[in-house]
């Protein structure tokens, strides 16, 4: 039981990461209209820009997490693939295919991420967040609808979680996290770039 909090803590640790580390080249602080239950709570956010596309490889990098996220055109819309390396010891790995979705194995328990694009234009993309891991008597739930935009040069990506909520069950307990996050993504390359050549 031990083993499964620690491994539980860790991931939180790993994904409590906002958007600062990697500077925007401009920041509106706002109050953002999520009702937490840590209260009213304000996030700086880039400003929304039309320049750059979507197309190309993406990649976030913080102490505890390594993240690349590769966006293409099919048919005339965007897709994307999305790949998430914990650093810390215990968390997950895992890379998903063009749907947005994977699913993989932590200690023999089947994990399960899926990454929705809703609806999507030339600027703005709307997709949805939806993360499970199950592992006998504990689990974690994530869940949120996202924003995703350009700013600055068009180089940077915002990943804006609207309403995030991290449900985490153990040993019969039930703990609730859903402070607002952001993540800003750096632009690599307009071309879809191996993770081995990402400057990790």
């Amino acid at each position: 039981m031990r083993r499964l909090i620690l491994f539980f803590v860790a991931g939180f640790l790993a994904l409590g990461a906002v958007a600062q580390d990697q500077a925007p080249d401009k920041i509106v602080n706002k109050e953002v209209p999520i009702k937490s239950s840590l209260g009213r709570m304000g996030l700086g956010l880039p400003q929304p820009s039309s320049a750059g596309r979507w197309d190309g490889t993406w990649m976030y990098i913080s102490r505890d997490v390594r993240m690349a996220l590769w966006m293409k055109e099919d048919e005339g819309k965007p897709v994307a693939k999305f790949r998430f390396e914990g650093t810390l010891m215990g968390t997950e790995a895992f890379e998903t295919d063009w749907t947005g979705s994977a699913r993989y194995f932590v200690q023999d328990h089947q994990a399960t991420f899926d990454f929705t694009i809703t609806e999507a234009g030339p600027d703005a993309i709307t997709a949805g967040w939806d993360w499970i891991l199950d592992m006998r008597g504990s689990s974690r739930t994530e869940k949120s609808e996202i924003d995703l935009y350009r700013s600055g040069d068009g180089r940077r990506l915002v990943m804006h979680f609207k309403d995030f909520e991290r449900i985490i069950e153990s040993g019969g307990k039930k703990r609730i996290l859903d402070a607002p996050q952001a993540w800003t993504f750096r632009k690599m390359s307009r071309r879809l770039v191996l993770w081995e050549e990402l400057p990790f």
